[in-house]
């Protein structure tokens, strides 16, 4: 569901959506960041960004590449 918002543009449910999540994870986190990233919200991709624990080649990639 989450990444169905983020396809179609639809960024605040999408962040509805995750800020109900009782756990995130990478994808979750990933999803979210490319979404804000491609709407050119930086802010929001670094708060998310610094606050995802795991910080992996996927989380990186997903960051740099938008």
């Amino acid at each position: 569901m989450l990444q169905g918002f983020v396809k179609v543009w639809d960024l605040n449910d999408a962040r509805g959506v995750f800020d109900t999540m009782p756990e995130k994870n990478v994808i979750s986190f990933t999803t979210m960041i490319d979404g804000y990233a491609k709407a050119g919200d930086m802010a929001t991709v670094r708060f998310l960004f610094d606050h995802y624990v795991e910080k992996d080649v996927i989380a990186w990639s997903t960051l740099i590449s938008d």
